[in-house]
């Protein structure tokens, strides 16, 4: 953790392996994150300082880049545990994991809008859309979209 100035660096994870993709709650109490421990990538919840530090996702492949629905409610992220890369989605509290897209191994960076009804995610270089639900799957671009993210658009207000 650091202050928006760079003052006020802390560790808040001690282990061996990689943590990445940190994400912040909606309401700034928690933070998930794709960590590497026990040899694999899962999504973990903790505490923003660091504390009650819990495993949510318990799978043979990567589950990584964790985003919070705006509601704090669900996250999203992606995993390749059924051996391609899809994007996937669950409660707060790891219950309820669902596999939202069959993209065919293709399916990064999810952001879900501000208003919680899409998630946006990269597939094949191209921008695409799920609801939460995983109904209504569609591409917004075509030709790739070199150097955007889904976060890009979705902190513009585009879908």
């Amino acid at each position: 953790m650091i202050n928006a100035d760079g003052s006020g660096q802390r560790r808040l994870t001690r282990n061996a392996g990689v943590d990445g993709s940190p994400a912040w709650s909606p309401d700034g109490r928690n933070i998930a994150c794709g960590c590497q421990r026990d040899g694999n990538f899962d999504i973990y919840v903790m505490h923003a300082d660091g504390s009650k530090q819990r495993r949510l996702t318990r799978s043979p492949g990567v589950d990584v880049d964790p985003t919070w629905s705006p509601d704090g409610r669900r996250i999203a992220f992606e995993s390749d545990r059924e051996g391609k890369v899809e994007i996937f989605a669950m409660n707060a509290d790891g219950t309820g994991q669902r596999r939202l897209t069959q993209n065919g191994g293709s399916g990064g960076d999810p952001a879900w809008s501000s208003d919680g009804r899409w998630i946006a995610f990269e597939g094949r270089g191209d921008v695409y859309v799920v609801r939460p639900d995983g109904a209504r799957l569609r591409r917004l671009s075509r030709g790739g979209f070199p150097g955007w993210l889904p976060a890009d658009l979705s902190r513009s207000g585009r879908r």
